[in-house]
């Protein structure tokens, strides 16, 4: 092998190593909704799960801001965690937005669970279907924070739909983003915030 051709092999190498380096540096979680897309009837009960996947540690709580069509989906309730992955959880949710039901605003905090999965339900919420049309799923200022407290992790972002149709009939679609194209949405007043609410709520229990 000439060393020109050993240059340049090592040089490839080199490149390759670089590139999977940067994609395992910006691997993050993703916070989105399950299932992504859903049709029902007006009338019928709907039922969404908030999830956390691709954790690679532990967390200790999580805030999140969820937009709906509040004409076609009317917020009857939700449950924060509800497998348990946290122990000693905090619900500070503020709730459905007075009048109009959007946002729902959630946030909590606590001790990370005892074998708490790298993918689980952050919270499930309840809607029931109001009037025919189609009503986005959108997430803003959605913040996790590590296992102790001390740090805040921003992941990508998920988008969903609920379709609120007639038997037989379907609602006009839209493109739903892929959630690292959305991944910065919002976070700029999430900046801190689980953090800085994780400290006064430890405050409060000292």
């Amino acid at each position: 092998m000439t060393s020109t051709l050993r240059v340049f092999r090592v040089a490839a190498m080199a490149i390759v190593l670089a590139i999977g380096t940067a994609a395992q540096a910006s691997a993050a979680p993703i916070v989105g909704f399950d299932p992504i897309t859903q049709t029902v009837s007006p009338g019928d009960p709907v039922s969404v799960d908030l999830v956390v996947s691709g954790l690679e540690g532990l967390i200790g709580g999580f805030q999140a801001v969820i937009n709906f069509g509040d004409a076609i989906l009317t917020g009857l309730d939700f449950v924060v965690d509800p497998d348990d992955n946290f122990s000693g959880d905090l619900d500070f949710s503020l709730g459905f937005a007075p009048g109009d039901g959007s946002p729902l605003d959630l946030f909590m905090v606590g001790e990370p669970g005892v074998g708490q999965p790298g993918a689980f339900r952050l919270a499930t919420i309840n809607f029931t279907a109001a009037l025919p049309g189609l009503s986005p799923l959108t997430l803003s200022n959605v913040v996790l924070s590590d296992a102790l407290g001390d740090a805040d992790i921003f992941p990508g972002i998920g988008t969903g739909s609920v379709c609120v149709a007639p038997q037989g009939e379907v609602c006009q679609t839209v493109p739903v983003p892929e959630p690292g194209l959305i991944a910065l949405l919002g976070t700029g007043l999430g900046t801190i915030l689980v953090r800085r609410r994780r400290k006064v709520t430890g405050e409060s229990r000292s």
